[in-house]
């Protein structure tokens, strides 16, 4: 378990047995590997206070497991007793990424946004080794 990690992209979850990975870390954002970049997933907020980041927000817990990554989220933007729930697990009878999100205790009008893209297909730094790209990629 880790709490309020600094990390990004430390997390190799894979699936089956090919060279697909998606890399996730301490912090709620993936990369997916195909091999060659497969492009960038990350999670926000939006409420009347603003937009955020899931990445940015206060506390965050991750907890790995293999093939799997668990965060508990809690942010100002969620209410006193906010608390999303993000799961993200490797398939693996085929390469693909499942994320689920559970919110309890949110105030009212909290929507969650993700994003996606940067799909480009290069290779990076030693073919793609976790923890030889920069960051953010």
């Amino acid at each position: 378990m880790i709490e309020n990690g600094t990390g990004f992209f430390n997390r190799p979850l894979y699936g089956g047995n090919t060279a697909f990975r998606v890399d996730a870390g301490d912090k709620p954002e993936f990369v997916l590997y195909l091999p060659g970049r497969g492009g960038n997933l990350r999670f926000g907020l939006r409420s009347a206070e603003g937009v955020k980041w899931l990445q940015d927000a206060k506390d965050i817990v991750a907890r790995y497991r293999p093939g799997e990554m668990l965060y508990e989220i809690s942010d100002p933007m969620l209410g006193d007793s906010g608390v999303v729930h993000l799961e993200a697990v490797a398939m693996s009878r085929q390469e693909g990424l499942l994320v689920r999100v559970e919110a309890d205790g949110i105030g009212p009008g909290v929507v969650l946004l993700w994003a996606y893209g940067g799909v480009n297909g290069e290779r990076g730094r030693r073919d793609g080794d976790i923890g030889t790209e920069n960051v953010p990629i």
